[in-house]
């Protein structure tokens, strides 16, 4: 595990959940996400970005019940974000649309 491989995992997860590769998406995503928690731990920054893309496929591929783990991640993502970050943070208020997507 290197930090330089998950931040291409990762940003390789979102340049195909854009066009709707996601079962691609998803791998990239589980990959970025599994690194990420090794390295840095479950409540660094870092892993909940990865957090946050793997909620966002899990709201775009339809399930509902995805959809609710999703949600619920997101929920903890925000959380984090607003301790570490703040609420005047640009994180904060993306996580809040990507909330607010989900629940479409």
């Amino acid at each position: 595990e290197h930090p330089y491989i998950a931040d291409v995992l990762h940003i390789s997860a979102e340049n195909l959940r854009i066009p709707g590769y996601y079962n691609d998406a998803k791998k990239a995503c589980t990959a970025a996400l599994s690194m990420r928690m090794i390295l840095y731990g479950e409540t660094n920054i870092y892993t909940m970005f990865s957090t946050i893309l793997q909620s966002k496929l899990l709201c775009e591929t339809g399930n509902p019940e995805d959809a609710e783990a999703a949600e619920a991640a997101l929920q903890n993502a925000l959380t984090l974000i607003k301790d570490k970050l703040g609420y005047d943070s640009i994180h904060f208020s993306k996580v809040i649309l990507d909330i607010g997507d989900c629940l479409q």
